[in-house]
């Protein structure tokens, strides 16, 4: 068994910044590098993202949800 993994698209939102300006410290931007070939983008969410499951405190935490196996896709 492996770790369980909950996958949510969501939608992004691109924003084009500056190569030069966010590139990483020790990156070693190179002075004659064109930064238009080199795109940087921040990108942030264009949907919800923060969802949380929620369980009935009463019941044991098995009895709150249903567990439905099936093969990994190849």
């Amino acid at each position: 068994y492996g770790p369980l993994t909950f996958s949510l698209k969501i939608k992004e939102n691109y924003v084009k910044v500056g190569s030069v300006e966010t590139a990483i410290g020790d990156s070693k931007w190179q002075k004659n590098a064109d930064p238009t070939k080199w795109p940087s983008y921040e990108i942030y969410p264009a949907s919800d993202w923060n969802y949380a499951l929620v369980v009935e405190d009463s019941l044991p935490l098995e009895q709150n949800f249903e567990v439905i196996r099936t093969t990994w896709p190849s």
